[in-house]
């Protein structure tokens, strides 16, 4: 009898290992569903040859970025508490990347989140300055 038990509690184990492989390799972001994106790096260049890096609020920029997928923008609060809106004017989802675009203050931007991990990187380019801004999101 023991060896029964040993046998489906193995069967057992094994399932639940199996299931949470499956459930694994499920990409956690779809574009379907809204995001909340925490900036972790960003490196900022101007005149095309001087670049500084630092955290977002080095640069004054939003540590966190909600993306709404149904009213098609990203939501953020500045500094000094103001909301900021971005409208998103192209989203396309790939089969390993969601990809979202936009313009703003006179700089157009890109972000490309990882479907699977939820890591992501904006560019946004302009006249005066650059940004790169890496990060991670996770479905709200």
């Amino acid at each position: 009898m023991k060896l029964n038990q040993g046998f489906y509690g193995g069967a057992a184990l094994a399932a639940l290992l199996f299931a949470g492989i499956a459930s694994a390799e499920e990409p956690m972001i779809t574009g379907k569903s809204d995001l909340v994106c925490a900036s972790q790096d960003v490196l900022a260049c101007i005149d095309g040859a001087t670049c500084l890096q630092g955290s977002a609020g080095t640069f004054d920029l939003p540590t966190f970025m909600f993306v709404h997928v149904k009213e098609k923008d990203i939501r953020a609060v500045d500094a000094d508490g103001s909301e900021v809106t971005s409208p998103i004017k192209n989203l396309e989802v790939t089969e390993q990347t969601a990809i979202l675009q936009g313009f703003e203050n006179h700089r157009g931007w890109t972000v490309a989140i990882d479907k699977m991990d939820g890591t992501f990187t904006l560019s946004a380019t302009g006249r005066d300055v650059n940004f790169m801004i890496m990060g991670a999101c996770t479905t709200l």
